[in-house]
């Protein structure tokens, strides 16, 4: 996370370090460096019927470098449900705590889903890149 804020701060000289001045596209490498230095957080965003193997595609599919389209990202979810154990229910592959419910037939479905996990993960990741913003920029911390 470090580099990211170094590579803002170049980018944008009068940013404070508060993420949610920055565009989407960095918000989206702060959430897949987050999620891929922080796998723990997989059982939080993405549904019980995603492996972590599945969980890593996800997140590269979602907010890697060229985002998956809505329909690919519908595959996936489709993908899961259609393998997953017979004792698992809809909840367990169409809800995450930071999805909530996962409405598969949203047209905007991978625009949707990066929102709401941007948003479970806001409070942290503000936190997380103010502390070193502010520790690599010598603010009062």
């Amino acid at each position: 996370m470090r580099e990211l804020v170094h590579e803002w701060k170049d980018k944008y000289s009068g940013w404070d370090g508060d993420i949610i001045d920055l565009f989407c596209e960095e918000k989206d490498e702060a959430v897949y460096q987050w999620l891929t230095e922080h796998e723990t957080w997989f059982d939080d965003i993405y549904p019980a019927s995603f492996s972590k193997a599945t969980c890593r595609m996800a997140t590269l599919m979602l907010f890697g470098e060229n985002p998956a389209s809505s329909e690919i990202i519908r595959s996936l979810f489709i993908t899961c449900y259609d393998n997953a154990p017979d004792e698992y229910g809809d909840d367990e592959c169409w809800w995450s705590e930071a999805m909530g419910d996962i409405d598969i037939d949203d047209i905007n479905l991978a625009e949707t889903i990066k929102e709401n996990v941007y948003l479970y993960l806001e409070d942290t990741l503000r936190t997380v890149i103010q502390e070193i913003h502010d520790r690599e920029y010598r603010y009062e911390i």
